[in-house]
């Protein structure tokens, strides 16, 4: 069974698989790249650290402390919220980042505190898979 999820910029769709949900996230959008990081719009913005880093409010922030063809491990500062310990579009971005540096296109396993996540590529797509489970549960009051 698919589901589609409107964003405001895309529409994205999630099924479940033998590894838990794939997500296809859509396109990303490499907008600036330099030696020590790339830009990458996912619908969202940002900045995949190689060396260092620095604050960047205007963007969600990925640091890479390692990487080969095969996998990442990274940590991630969301925008408004500082460290998180995971990120859907950040992985993908990174992917994307690590993509265009190595030029390889294989999966990738990010490794990021809160758990490891799998991104591929088709055509243009980038796509988001990895174990789900339940977190809370809660009631909005609007």
């Amino acid at each position: 069974e698919k589901v589609s999820i409107v964003l405001s910029d895309r529409i994205v769709t999630a099924h479940y698989t033998e590894h838990g949900v794939r997500v296809n996230m859509g396109k990303a959008v490499i907008e600036q790249e330099t030696p020590d990081y790339t830009d990458v719009n996912m619908g969202n913005a940002h900045r995949v650290y190689f060396k260092g880093y620095q604050d960047c409010p205007e963007r969600n922030v990925e640091i890479v402390s390692s990487y080969n063809w095969q996998q990442v491990s990274i940590r991630i500062i969301e925008r408004g919220s500082g460290e998180t310990l995971a990120c859907g579009s950040g992985a993908c971005a990174t992917a994307v980042a690590v993509w265009k540096k190595t030029a390889q296109n294989t999966p990738l396993t990010i490794h990021m505190p809160g758990g490891d996540v799998c991104v591929s590529q088709q055509n243009e797509y980038i796509y988001l898979e990895g174990k789900v489970s339940f977190v809370f549960k809660g009631i909005y009051t609007v």
